[in-house]
């Protein structure tokens, strides 16, 4: 399945996003980062959103480049059995799908490829 371009609206407020993933602390996007293990990281919904894109495609798009991504570096999954009341509290929050059962937090270099790979 061939990913959607991405409009310039769109890479626009990602870029946005990936600024407030810099060391200066100043978020400049239109939705938060979700902070885990030390790093922003943004949610498959925020990705969806951002994108402009319906609901699964940015899952869609990680599937497909799951095997050049590296776990901890360019991703984050979160079962629900050991992080329940943190998936909870996002889901409360709306950064997370309410269908969302366990969580997949993308981090800067992990969208970096992704975005690297649908432009090929």
């Amino acid at each position: 399945m061939p990913f959607p371009k991405l409009s310039s609206r769109a890479d626009s407020v990602m870029v946005a996003t990936l600024l407030a993933w810099s060391n200066t602390g100043i978020c400049m996007a239109s939705v938060a980062p979700i902070h885990f293990a030390g790093t922003d990281t943004l949610s498959l919904r925020q990705l969806d959103e951002l994108n402009g894109l319906p609901k699964g495609a940015s899952f869609r798009w990680f599937k497909a480049c799951e095997a050049e991504l590296v776990e901890g570096r360019d991703y984050f999954h979160l079962p629900s059995d050991a992080h329940q009341a943190f998936i909870d509290e996002l889901r409360v929050a709306g950064q997370i799908y309410t269908s969302t059962r366990h969580l997949l937090l993308l981090t800067r270099s992990g969208y970096e490829q992704l975005r690297a790979r649908s432009a090929t």
